[in-house]
């Protein structure tokens, strides 16, 4: 059996028939289902794009002031506009703070850090924003080691 819906949407809902013939089967009470589970929508996209200027710091915004004119009352108003910075763009101070603040469900990133002394290759453990010292543990070093931000030339990110 087919049931189709009138409206926006050509949907189908299909219902098994019963069996034609009987072999000692339990009688089953059929379920009516409806196979469409996701669907899309622009304001939940909305939604997870201001969630993610919230919690992500290399979501910055850019802001710019209109003109607007009511009843003779000149007002200025401010509109925000994300703007998503790429990686390679950003400074060495952000590209530590996007490395630290990936949520703890996802595997910490491995980085490739450039530095006078030489090339080092590990995992960023900690961040201390006053003295500007990034902690980075190597494989094969027992103890982390310790970078201040002025000595850092370039960070990347790498697989290992």
């Amino acid at each position: 059996m087919e049931l189709k819906y009138a409206g926006g949407m050509n949907m189908k809902k299909t219902k098994k028939d019963t069996p034609l013939m009987y072999i000692s089967q339990p009688d089953l009470k059929v379920e009516n289902t409806s196979n469409q589970k996701d669907y899309y929508s622009k304001e939940r996209e909305k939604e997870r794009e201001a969630e993610r200027a919230r919690f992500d710091p290399h979501f910055q915004r850019e802001h710019f002031v209109t003109h607007e004119k009511k009843d003779n009352i000149d007002e200025d108003v401010t509109h925000e506009k994300a703007v998503h910075k790429p990686f390679k763009d950003m400074s060495i101070y952000e590209k530590i703070e996007y490395v630290m603040n990936i949520p703890f469900y996802l595997p910490k990133v491995p980085c490739e850090i450039l530095t006078e002394s030489g090339t080092y290759k590990g995992v960023i453990k900690s961040f201390d924003k006053e003295a500007n010292v990034m902690t980075l543990k190597v494989p094969g070093v027992r103890q982390p080691m310790e970078f201040a931000i002025h000595e850092i030339q370039k960070m990347r990110l790498s697989g290992m």
